[in-house]
């Protein structure tokens, strides 16, 4: 448990340097159109919920770290890893509304 927390973590950040080279490379600012706006709304909102997850993972790490795991600690963890799989199934339909829907348009 204590290995894949911080693979989690690892992984969290690697995905939110990615999300920073994302917003630079927009072709579409918040305020040019309706499009625009959307998009920047998603991945805006997509972005709070992996820093609020990342910011999860990394207290429970240091717990699990610094303590003896209880019985609520693994619940705690196993919320955790449902909690990782809502913000990556969530990408998918936001996936296909920023860059497979302007293609299709």
């Amino acid at each position: 448990m204590r290995q894949w927390l911080i693979v989690a973590l690892v992984f969290g950040y690697a995905f939110s340097a990615v999300r920073a080279l994302e917003f630079t490379t927009l072709n579409v600012r918040w305020d040019t159109d309706a499009y625009g706006s959307i998009v920047w709304a998603l991945m805006f909102l997509h972005t709070t919920h992996i820093v609020t997850d990342i910011a999860d993972t990394a207290v429970l790490t240091a717990l699990i770290l610094t303590r003896e795991p209880s019985g609520r600690r693994f619940v705690d963890v196993s919320e955790n890893s449902f909690y990782w799989y809502f913000v990556v199934l969530t990408w998918l339909p936001i996936y296909a509304v920023i860059y497979i829907a302007p293609r299709l348009l």
